[in-house]
Order: C-alpha cells, then structure tokens, then sequence
C-alpha cells in the first residue's frame, strides 16, 4: 500500500475508536468524516469500503452490542435503549432483532451462563453482534464463488462404470507363530503427566516503528528491552517484565519473516486497527493510566467500570494496536487491588 493509502487508513480507524468511545453520543456522518478529515460522502465509501458495512451501520451495531452486555445484567429493554443513545424504542427493537436474531425482552429473559464463564475479554469478542440477518441467503456465497446468478451449476454427466468380473474371496488371514512360553512383550509405561508444566513464553505484536513502539512499551508501560536483533532490514525486540520474568514480549515489523504479499496484508490489518487486542494489568489503574497518558500515547477510554466485569482502560499503540490494562483483582475477595 501507499503511504496516502496508509495516512487515509489511519484516518478511518480514528473515525471508528470515535464511534466506539462515543456511542451513546447524538453522531452524524459528517461529524465522523470530519475525524477522519474527509467528505461525508468519501468518508462513507471508504470506510464502507475499509470496514464492510457504513458509519451509521456501525455505529447502531456497536450500540446493539453495549445493548445485549447491559440487557445481560438486567437492565430493561427501555433503560438499555436510551443509555445507548436510541431515542426510539421501536427502531431499536427492530434493529436489535435484525442483527441478534431475537427481540431484546427474549434476549434478556433467557439465561447467559456461558458468557459469565468466559474471560472479560473473551466475553466481549464472542457476543459481539455481526450483520449477516437470519436467514443469510446462500445464493449469495455461490454467486462469490462463480455463479453470479446464484444458481446450482451442475456438473457434466458421468460415464457409467463398467462391470467388473467378480472377485474372489479374499484368503483367511495366517495365525501368528506361537510364541515361546518364557517371552514377554515388551511394554512401555505411560507417560506421567502429573509433574509437567507449561506456560507462555512469547507473545508478537506487530508495530510499523521499533523506535517509535519503545516510547510506548518501554517509557510509558515500563517493560524492560531484553534483546534487540536486526536481521535483513528487519529488526526484533524483546521486552519483559519483572513480575512476569518467564514470559516475554516481541516487537516485529510486518514484513519481519513474511513474504511481500503477507507481509502487505499484514500492514493493512495493523493499520486499520483489527488486529487482535492486547490485555495488561495493573494493581493501580488510574496512576498507570495517569503515566500512559502523559506519554502523549492515543487514549481511546478513560478508567470506567465495564458492564461485561472489569475496569480498565484503553489507548492505541503508535502503529494501531489496541492496549486495554485491567485493574488487578485480588483472587480471594474478587475485589479490586
């Protein structure tokens, strides 16, 4: 990609963290493309075109999303609409049953055992909403894969086999050879598992400039520089921490082991701002929220109190990446450090 190509990606994701940090919030079309420093109208294309679906449509699924997380905790359909910022409750209902699949009331009638089971953040990725309707029709993913009418292509008519004589029976399968009465077979214990341990080592994360990534990971989070290898015009660097001396952290570009074409795709993932989150914690939010942001870091979300569990916080890393940080929560009273 360009670097404009690049510039106007980074555009668009600024666009859609307003959205997400600003839902509830009366938002318009030109008041996204001016975050994006674009048109209304090219606004809209490109972001359709980046993002797969319009401003508007991705700003009610997001609130459809904050929705079905409050609805969960047994707010009423009514309360849940207009903390969202819907002003009407019939046009939520009707887009909520359009992108979910059920009305809010069955929604939150029925139970949600599995979503309170799952890591805060796992919760959250897996009941986010999408905006293939029920009823998907399939005609459309034949057309994408060569039928653009969307009709069964048949396949052409096939010979009929030829007879085949028939077939004897096969032979009866010979005895093993008697075995002397004195030998064993030789067995082999199972492996025991009980003493074995694993645990994560590595963890990548992409960023387009090391130098630039170290204000971040290093200066504003204070993880410490292990190693820094440059190979091939590329170059790694590993970082730690102190309270977590076995597991370490590895900055790559995105050409770093990849081919062009990867590598290109890779670029334009990062810089649209969908590749996967990354999760810290800190036994004191505010003061390392106070830090990050004083570091001049990109602050999407300020400390609150998150309706799928924790509190935390949220910033963009120079290249993109999205940084949550966690309040720390002790183990024993489930309270907060």
């Amino acid at each position: 990609m360009t670097p404009e190509e690049l510039a106007n990606l980074t555009h668009l994701r600024r666009a859609r963290d307003l959205i997400d940090r600003e839902y509830a919030k009366p938002l318009d079309v030109p008041t996204m493309a001016r975050h994006a420093l674009m048109s209304p109208a090219h606004f809209s294309r490109q972001f359709r075109a980046a993002y797969g679906e319009t401003p508007y449509s991705y700003l009610m699924t997001r609130r459809i999303e904050r929705a079905m997380a409050l609805l969960r905790g047994g707010m009423s359909v009514t309360d849940a609409c207009m903390t969202v910022g819907c002003t009407s409750l019939g046009s939520f209902s009707s887009r909520f049953t359009e992108v979910v699949g059920e009305t809010p009331s069955s929604y939150r009638g029925r139970a949600h055992e599995a979503v309170s089971a799952m890591p805060a953040c796992v919760a959250k990725v897996h009941t986010r909403p999408t905006r293939t309707p029920p009823g998907h029709d399939e005609r459309h993913d034949r057309a994408a894969h060569g039928d653009p009418a969307g009709h069964h292509t048949a396949h052409p008519a096939r010979r009929p086999p030829r007879p085949q004589p028939p077939r004897s029976p096969p032979s009866p399968p010979s005895p093993p050879p008697p075995r002397a009465g004195s030998e064993k077979r030789a067995t082999t214990p199972p492996p025991n598992v009980d003493d074995m341990t694993i645990a994560l080592q590595y963890c990548h994360i992409t960023v387009n400039d090391p130098d630039e990534s170290l204000g971040f990971y290093r200066d504003a989070l204070g993880l410490d520089v292990r190693k820094d290898v440059s190979s091939g015009g590329q170059r790694w660097v590993t970082l730690g921490s102190t309270t977590q001396p076995g597991l370490e952290i590895v900055l790559s570009q995105p050409h770093a082991g990849r081919s062009q074409a990867d590598g290109d795709t890779m670029q334009e993932l990062l810089t649209k701002g969908v590749l996967p989150m990354f999760v810290f914690r800190t036994d004191d939010l505010d003061a390392t929220f106070e830090k990050v942001r004083a570091s001049g870091a990109e602050v999407l979300q300020e400390p609150i109190d998150q309706p799928w569990g924790p509190r935390d916080c949220a910033f963009r890393d120079p290249s993109g990446n999205l940084i949550r940080i966690q309040q720390e929560v002790k183990e024993q009273t489930g309270e907060y450090a």
